[in-house]
């Protein structure tokens, strides 16, 4: 009989441990500080804070919100809205009827929603404002980081997109230079569609 794993729930979060033990006990330092950062196609890297999601290349904060739509658009980047619940903000994803592929919020002025895609939409359309990217269900306690591991418990993640973290420590004075070092390792994440 063949074994096969159970269907992993969507609401799991996964979380990614890096070891730094072989590298800190020859110098008898260990773990100070923790950092994550995430690294975009640029190359620049920005800090993935606690509660954070990183999409359409932003980074936003872990909420939702909801609107409607006041007034019909025809290839529009510009929304304006009403009955706003929630925060809506720079990254957020906007889902609706009459909206077919992915689009992001990439302004906010008032009830005036600028869009990443022109979109066409009729009037009292509800519209939804949500986190889709990879998102960082940790904090920087002592859960979180030992003398010599760091851990990210993360969460979502579009489909089919690549993701590249960088672990980032600061340890105690080391004895070799009389100060701490800093230093990073980076790990690849592929989102991958389920079947």
């Amino acid at each position: 009989m063949a074994f096969k794993f159970p269907d992993k729930d969507p609401n799991e979060k996964l979380d990614y441990t890096v070891d730094w033990s072989r590298y800190l006990e020859r110098d008898t330092i260990s773990v100070s500080q923790i950092n994550w950062k995430i690294q975009k196609e640029d190359g620049s890297v920005i800090d993935l804070l606690p509660n954070r999601g990183f999409q359409n290349d932003v980074l936003v904060v872990n909420e939702t919100a909801s609107a409607t739509l006041s007034g019909a658009v025809s290839s529009s980047t510009t929304l304006v809205v009403t009955s706003v619940s929630g925060t809506i903000r720079v990254g957020h994803k906007v889902t609706g009827t009459g909206i077919t592929s992915s689009v992001y919020v990439t302004a906010v002025v008032g009830t005036s929603i600028t869009v990443s895609s022109s979109v066409s939409i009729e009037d009292a359309t509800a519209l939804s404002f949500t986190v889709v990217g990879l998102i960082r269900a940790s904090d920087n306690t002592s859960t979180y980081f030992t003398t010599t591991t760091m851990t990210a418990v993360l969460d979502k993640g579009e489909t089919n997109k690549n993701y590249t973290l960088l672990a980032e420590i600061t340890t105690t004075n080391s004895p070799r230079t009389t100060a701490a070092i800093t230093t990073s390792r980076k790990i690849n994440l592929k989102v991958r569609e389920r079947v």
